[in-house]
């Protein structure tokens, strides 16, 4: 009984023979037992019909099996069509689409999608995404907030797609990071750091100067303002 348990509950991550293989070979398992028992029952005295009913089994499917023992022993026969496989770009295309939606879309969404892609091979590819998931999300992520409104900020130079009133390349960016206020977006020539205390100078003047200032672009502050 265990064993049918096992059976009921199995499933496979794997597609195509390889995926039904447990399963067959425990069906195998309990089809020569219930031989067995057959033909012990046999020899006590019951008949094919009463022994198969105590299996709760037909008759003919007892005869079945013991034709199957002695011709090929019952070994196990995969199941259904050969598994088609759209190859790694096809998998590709499933795992972006479900990086895109998310985990929890639904294989109609996808099938919808990838409409050359069997419903087998898509249910395959999220259960494996799934999985995958469930595992990346078990590490463990620390993540920083900075919750008071002008203690932190942040600074950093970055270039538009095309220069300011054609002539400025770079903008210093500076950020309180509590809030998410931009301070100050000031078009500059190049990234020299006699630009960025001109941009401090006004900034803590007019706000004060923050707790922390830090800089995503490797230049030192510190020699602009020591302190």
């Amino acid at each position: 009984m265990m064993q049918i348990a096992e059976l009921r509950n199995h499933r496979s991550h794997r597609r195509g023979s390889a995926g039904q293989q447990r399963k067959r070979d425990m069906e195998r398992s309990i089809r020569i037992d219930a031989l067995a028992f057959n033909n012990r029952a046999r020899t006590e005295g019951l008949t094919a019909r009463q022994s198969a009913e105590l299996l709760h089994l037909r008759s003919a499917t007892l005869g079945a099996w013991e034709r199957a023992f002695e011709s090929h022993q019952l070994e196990p026969q995969p199941l259904g069509r050969k598994a088609k496989d759209s190859g790694d770009e096809g998998r590709k295309d499933v795992l972006a689409a479900m990086m895109l939606f998310g985990p929890d879309v639904g294989v109609e969404p996808l099938q919808k999608l990838f409409p050359d892609m069997g419903r087998n091979e898509i249910a395959y590819h999220q259960l494996r995404f799934r999985s995958l998931v469930r595992r990346a999300g078990r590490t463990l992520v620390y993540t920083l907030r900075w919750l008071c409104i002008g203690t932190v900020w942040a600074m950093d130079f970055y270039h538009p797609p095309k220069p300011v009133d054609n002539r400025y390349p770079a903008v210093l960016c500076v950020r309180d990071l509590a809030s998410g206020y931009v301070l100050l977006n000031l078009p500059v020539p190049n990234m020299e750091l006699v630009h960025v205390a001109d941009a401090l100078t006004s900034l803590f003047a007019r706000h004060g100067p923050p707790l922390v200032l830090k800089s995503d672009n490797a230049f030192d502050v510190t020699k602009v303002y020591p302190h």
